[in-house]
């Protein structure tokens, strides 16, 4: 995990979990535990967390910040494929912590972050179409995301995506096609 110079109490409790996590479900561990291992008290893990779940989004609130603020403007700022190209090396990065979260079933916390984090980046108020976008973002990045790790693909971060930026910008897109034939009916 990367240093949060403005947070290292709450670095630490997250390594302290992640660490745990690797010898011991999710479930069995204990705040007390946590607090032991990040060498702080449970008055410090308190103050800075409301529960374990906390520090899981804290976690993935720290991958997707650095992203959050490129998603309305990705087309000015860099391009697609730079974008996800970004995206799936800083995910590959973290492999092993996401296999952990797999394991114990809390990816959910990441596809929650992540949707939290792209509303943000549009105007889904005045937008209803962003809205949608957003959500659409989210599920494919995310199963496109969870489908590489964890069927163990062995595309590299660029080629992957190179490979979903075709598949969702190109004219070929079968399954735009297709829903496109069935609206139209």
């Amino acid at each position: 995990m990367k240093t949060n110079r403005k947070h290292p109490v709450k670095k630490e409790i997250a390594n302290a979990l992640i660490k745990l996590m690797k010898d011991k479900p999710y479930s069995k561990i204990s705040i007390s535990e946590i607090s032991e291992n990040a060498k702080v008290s449970r008055i410090s893990f308190y103050r800075n967390f409301k529960d374990k779940d906390d520090v899981i989004k804290y976690y993935f609130d720290g991958i997707i910040t650095p992203f959050a603020d490129k998603i309305s403007n990705v087309t000015s700022l860099m391009t697609v494929k730079e974008f996800y190209k970004a995206a799936f090396t800083t995910v590959e990065k973290r492999k092993d912590d996401f296999s952990l979260f797999y394991k114990n079933n809390l990816l959910g916390f990441f596809i929650m972050e992540l949707q939290k984090a792209c509303l943000k980046a549009f105007d889904k108020e005045n937008n209803p179409e962003d809205y949608y976008r957003c959500l659409v973002f989210n599920g494919s990045f995310t199963l496109v995301t969870f489908g590489w790790l964890f069927d163990n693909r062995k595309e590299t971060p660029e080629e992957l995506a190179e490979i979903y930026e075709k598949i969702l910008f190109s004219k070929d897109n079968y399954t735009a096609i297709l829903l496109k034939s069935d609206l139209v009916k």
